[in-house]
């Protein structure tokens, strides 16, 4: 609903409208361009009314740095070249802070801030980490920004919410102030209310910090990229990939090669080992993200075959996000081991990144998808093989949603199909049969009626044409209290014969329609009981059988989506009287999908390219305290043996 709301008034935003009226005014026929990290925080676009070049130095999704050398560069190539020149802001909210590693130490020792008499104690070591020669550029050019955005309560480590803007012409630090006060008095000025630290936080100390917490991070990075095996039944892929992942085409065999090397010299290791062996040290500054956040994603294996349902992986790495975060308010931290957050990659913004990163989970599909964030908040759980602990709790964690997800994507020989319309007397093959129904149905007048097939058998077995099976019936529907325990039957052996298959169509996410119908909502005509006035077309058992579907028009679906669970939708769904709306019946037969795209207007599809015979329309008449729901049908008869 946010979504379909932000796109739905965008036109009419003052956003849109001012800019529209400005270029307008002053005959604009080409507007300026805005180029934006897909990774990009919210508060971008909101502010790409003040014009300029932006660069994103340290993500606060996925610990990223782009690459402000060469914006850099771009401006003074347009400066020698052009006589042209643009403001460079750089957004260092989380990775400015990271600068200060760049800056020489003060001559003389400078204390690690070890204890008393801990020196020797190797397993509370925790070493700096470099930042790599990447990350280390494009930081070191923040210097000739114009402007730099920096908020210490992230990468600084203060816990109390700050922020910072540092401007290279003085005479703008007056536009932007921050004022708290738990740490300013009134009617004093200090530095701290126009510079970047807030509360003055000491670099020096801080450069400690942060590379202890790269290190650390680094190090939990080796932690997530090894974390699964080729014989188990799942697969934990970071975002950034292995160096040796980073070839074209990746050789599997030295991708498994590499992460044997890292949990040889990195994984299994204390700190101590690590940094004084020069392969183990030369290897860990080369994995993990730039900065100290790390992105990846869960995905799972059944009878050994990957999963490849890009929302199934979501259901498991969403439920993930759950046991280790806190979602509800009863929740508290001694139930939680760590926590993690979680962010959607959206598939349009991502592009072929987020394609190859399906990939390497071994998903297929354009749905965006849900991964998971550990920020390194502390530079100390490296110690005491801490992290081993943590990773352990997430993993033994991850095999028990494993065997969820395994229950939930097993196809079971177990079925049951809703009896539609009992009263008709010809899906008996004898009157018998009928009248032992009819008895259970005056016995159980409020209660569905459930055909559940009585032998295992597949449903690609059942739908086949000309099938049979045996059956019974049971009251009730409620999938909660079946997997508690199995239905009671009522009439047991029944025998159901002469299988005529309507419709059908797969659950599965892949063959899901990208979007909900903007301008209707459809509906399945599956029974032979639906009452329907049409003007047009005769509405006989040969066109139903090939599928008709009902579009119910200036009903907006993708407004009304996603619906509550069935039990809770009650009146929800408040459809049209006859004086309302209208709809037409299309052809299944030939438009083959209820979403497809279709020129409609009053109520006829425009510029078909059919005979106008396929499809009939005519005003809505149907009880309109009555709810639809769209279900696929088989036709049966029925023999109680």
């Amino acid at each position: 609903m946010p979504q379909f709301l932000q796109t739905a008034l965008y036109d009419y935003t003052i956003q849109t409208v001012g800019k529209d009226y400005l270029e307008e005014k002053f005959g604009i026929t080409k507007p300026p361009l805005y180029f934006i990290s897909s990774a990009k925080h919210y508060s971008w676009p909101k502010g790409c009314g003040g014009l300029c070049g932006n660069s994103y130095n340290g993500s606060t999704d996925h610990g990223a740095c782009d690459p402000l050398a060469n914006i850099i560069a771009l401006r003074e190539r347009y400066q020698r070249k052009y006589g042209l020149s643009f403001v460079i802001h750089a957004d260092a909210a989380w990775g400015g802070y990271f600068r200060s590693m760049l800056i020489p130490p003060p001559v003389g020792k400078l204390s690690m801030g070890r204890l008393e008499n801990h020196e020797d104690d190797h397993d509370t070591l925790v070493p700096m980490l470099a930042l790599n020669l990447h990350t280390r550029k494009h930081l070191d050019y923040l210097k000739y920004c114009d402007s730099i955005t920096i908020d210490p309560q992230k990468s600084g480590y203060i816990p109390y919410p700050g922020g910072g803007l540092c401007y290279r012409d003085q005479r703008m630090k007056s536009l932007v102030t921050w004022l708290a006060p738990e740490i300013f008095r009134p009617g004093e000025e200090s530095i701290s209310m126009y510079g970047v630290e807030g509360s003055w936080t000491s670099s020096k100390r801080l450069r400690i910090i942060l590379g202890q917490a790269n290190f650390t991070c680094s190090k939990i990075y080796c932690h997530w990229a090894t974390m699964s095996a080729d014989d188990d039944n799942f697969i934990v892929v970071p975002l950034c990939m292995l160096p040796i992942e980073k070839l074209h085409p990746p050789n599997p065999d030295k991708v498994r090669e590499q992460k044997r090397k890292i949990r040889e010299l990195i994984v299994t290791k204390p700190n101590i080992d690590i940094i004084n062996n020069q392969d183990s040290l030369e290897l860990i500054r080369q994995v993990g993200p730039d900065l100290t956040i790390n992105v990846f994603a869960c995905n799972f294996k059944i009878n050994d075959q990957m999963n490849e349902d890009v929302e199934e992986a979501n259901y498991l790495n969403l439920r993930l996000f759950e046991k280790f975060s806190f979602t509800t308010k009863e929740q508290n931290n001694k139930e939680k081991s760590f926590i993690i957050t979680s962010t959607i990659l959206e598939q349009e913004d991502y592009g072929s990144c987020l394609t190859n990163f399906k990939k390497r989970l071994g998903l297929k599909g354009n749905q965006d998808l849900r991964v998971l964030v550990n920020v390194v908040m502390n530079p100390w759980p490296t110690e005491h093989n801490f992290i081993t602990k943590l990773t352990n709790d997430f993993k033994e964690t991850l095999k028990d949603m494993v065997l969820i997800m395994t229950i939930r994507n097993t196809i079971s020989p177990d079925h049951d199909f809703l009896i539609p319309h009992p009263e008709k007397a010809h899906i008996f093959t004898n009157m018998r049969s009928l009248c032992k129904y009819m008895e259970l149905r005056k016995q159980n007048p409020a209660k569905v009626q459930i055909l559940y097939n009585q032998d295992k058998i597949m449903i690609d077995q059942i739908v086949k044409k000309g099938a049979s099976f045996n059956a019974f019936i049971a009251t009730g529907f409620d999938p909660y209290e079946a997997l508690k325990s199995p239905p009671i039957p009522l009439i047991s052996n029944i025998r159901v014969t002469t299988i005529k298959l309507l419709k059908k169509r797969h659950l599965r996410s892949s063959f899901h329609d990208e979007n909900y119908p903007i301008d209707r909502v459809p509906f399945y005509i599956y029974a032979d009981n639906i009452q329907l006035t049409l003007s047009s077309g005769d509405f006989t058992n040969e066109r139903r059988e090939k599928g008709v579907i009902a579009h119910i028009i200036d009903f907006h679906e993708i407004v009304m989506q996603p619906f509550p669970e069935t039990k809770l939708l009650g009146r929800s769904i408040k459809l049209p009287s006859k004086e309302e709306g209208s709809l037409f019946v299309d052809s299944y037969f030939i438009n083959k999908d209820p979403t497809a795209e279709i020129d409609i207007q009053n109520c006829e599809i425009i510029n078909r390219p059919t005979k106008s015979k396929e499809f009939y329309k005519d005003k809505f008449v149907v009880n309109s305290d009555k709810n639809w729901y769209e279900i696929s049908s088989l036709e049966q008869n029925f023999e109680i043996l």
